[in-house]
C-alpha cells in the first residue's frame, strides 16, 4: 500500500515539473520571439532577491511575500510570459534559501 502511494506521488511529482519546465520553455520562447525589452529581468532578479521578506496583512492571518508583488508588477508591465519566468526565477531562490533537504 505505501509503495503504491510513493508510486503516485512519484507521478504526480514528475508530471508536475515537467508541466513547470513546458511553461518555461514556452514563455522563454515567447520573450524571445515577440522581442520583450530586457529590463523584465531586472525585476525578475530583484524579485528572487526580496523574496524571502514577506509583509503581514491587516486584520488577516496571512502574509504577502514581496516576490509575490515584484512578480504581479512584471506581469503587469511586460505580460504572462516574464511574470511565468520572473516567477520561476523566485521559486529557485526560496529553495536556495531553504535550509532543509
Amino acid at each position: 500500500m505505501k509503495t503504491e502511494k510513493n508510486l503516485k506521488f512519484k507521478a504526480l511529482y514528475r508530471s508536475v515539473a515537467g508541466l513547470g519546465m513546458g511553461v518555461i520553455g514556452i514563455a522563454l520562447y515567447r520573450i524571445i520571439h515577440d522581442q520583450t525589452p530586457g529590463s523584465w529581468m531586472v525585476l525578475a532578479f530583484l524579485a528572487a532577491v526580496v523574496g524571502s521578506f514577506s509583509i503581514k496583512i491587516p486584520g488577516m492571518n496571512g502574509r504577502v511575500s514581496a516576490g509575490d508583488t515584484i512578480t504581479c508588477l512584471t506581469i503587469l508591465l511586460f505580460g504572462p510570459y516574464a511574470g511565468a519566468i520572473s516567477a520561476a526565477v523566485d521559486a529557485l531562490g526560496g529553495s536556495f534559501r531553504c535550509k532543509t533537504s
